[in-house]
């Protein structure tokens, strides 16, 4: 894909972006927006400076001379050898989202029920996944790290393409910053105001996710950058609709929802009660 296809994608991501907080502001029917929605909820631009920094700044390394930076950094961390070891992010990136949903249960205060930070993860990880797999990976051209240096650095560029290869070039961004991200987010606002540090913890494992991406020659260090913009865009989000959400499922189930976790002593379920 050429730069200007590549620069045309992400305008149109900054579109939407823009269509959404309009959305945000404006949405308003009789049938289920609240009466009012809560201060911590209501949407302010400010809130997209953090994720709009960090997305704008990996971008930076599609083009030069980031993009040589990004090679040389690269080209240090793949000497240590770390491709060749187990991608434990692979199921450590759940662990934020996965704190955020069960923090509550174990005694921790949290600002919402079960059924509504089930509902806000759910719909968290909904926006990031549909703004990082379904519109950049399928948009931008980024070969992987990995790839790079199997092929390319070593003269056998022609034996690969986009077309007949396209996961060897999804590497923007980081699919797994972005889970990892949205997971520690999700929990800052649902804890950080009285447990800062359950925050910190969070966003540590997240970091953790992404600097290990780079290490395992999975993603250059401007994908992990522009992910985790992402993951904190796609939990902010779901913030943002979590009243209109609620509002919509107390109209169909008449205020009457509840999930809480049980226990027989010999395992454990989520139950879940519905009045229609």
């Amino acid at each position: 894909m050429c730069r200007a296809a590549m620069i045309r994608r992400l305008l149109y991501l900054c579109l939407l972006l823009h269509s959404l907080s309009t959305f945000c502001q404006t949405f308003d029917t009789d049938t289920i927006a609240p009466q009012a929605v809560p201060a911590g909820h209501r949407f302010s631009p400010r809130q997209l400076v953090l994720p709009g920094a960090l997305v704008a700044a990996g971008t930076t390394g599609l083009f030069q001379p980031v993009m040589a930076w990004k090679y040389e950094l690269q080209d240090a961390v793949h000497t240590l050898g770390g491709q060749d070891r187990f991608p434990f992010e692979d199921y450590v990136q759940y662990v934020p989202a996965l704190a955020a949903v069960s923090a509550g249960w174990l005694g921790v205060r949290a600002e919402h029920e079960t059924a509504d930070r089930l509902m806000l993860s759910a719909t968290s990880y909904a926006v990031t996944a549909g703004l990082t797999w379904a519109l950049l990976k399928r948009t931008v051209v980024s070969i992987r790290p990995g790839i790079h240096y199997t092929y390319v650095a070593s003269g056998r560029q022609d034996e690969i393409t986009p077309d007949a290869n396209p996961k060897y070039f999804n590497s923007f961004p980081s699919g797994h910053s972005a889970t990892a991200f949205m997971g520690a987010e999700l929990v800052r606002l649902e804890y950080g105001r009285e447990h800062p540090w359950l925050a910190v913890g969070a966003y540590a494992v997240a970091t953790g996710v992404g600097v290990m991406r780079i290490y395992h020659d999975y993603h250059w260090f401007t994908d992990v950058l522009a992910g985790a913009g992402m993951g904190i865009l796609g939990a902010r989000i779901g913030w943002w609709l979590l009243p209109y959400e609620r509002s919509l499922f107390q109209s169909l189930f008449k205020n009457d929802i509840a999930i809480r976790p049980v226990t027989d002593g010999s395992g454990a379920a989520l139950a879940l009660s519905l009045t229609f």
